[in-house]
């Protein structure tokens, strides 16, 4: 396997987005993820550059909500931070560009 996030292994990276794809299609909106689906987020969520900005000052739970910002597409459901203080903050699976590729042991 190519990448790891976690206990996941893929081959692609079309693989891991299709993997978060269906994590946050089966949700509505202002859900909360399972316990399953909150460890693989915040297993993808080690690898987005701002993860310390994200999390803030402590995470309570992540929801799919509805991201209004233009950058990321308006509209689109996403992955919201909802932190222990009641702030939210969104992050998005565009975040598996950031995962390195497995070194492969000869």
């Amino acid at each position: 396997m190519k990448y790891t996030i976690g206990t996941n292994h893929f081959n692609t990276q079309k693989e891991m987005d299709n993997h978060y794809r269906e994590i946050i299609a089966k949700y509505d909106w202002g859900e909360t993820l399972s316990p399953e689906d909150h460890i693989d987020a915040i297993e993808l969520l080690q690898f987005h550059p701002d993860k310390e900005e994200k999390i803030g000052v402590g995470l309570d739970h992540i929801e799919i909500r509805r991201n209004t910002r233009e950058s990321h597409g308006f509209n689109t459901k996403c992955f919201f931070i909802i932190r222990v203080d009641g702030s939210d903050i969104d992050f998005s699976k565009k975040c598996i560009q950031y995962v390195p590729k497995n070194k492969i042991k000869l």
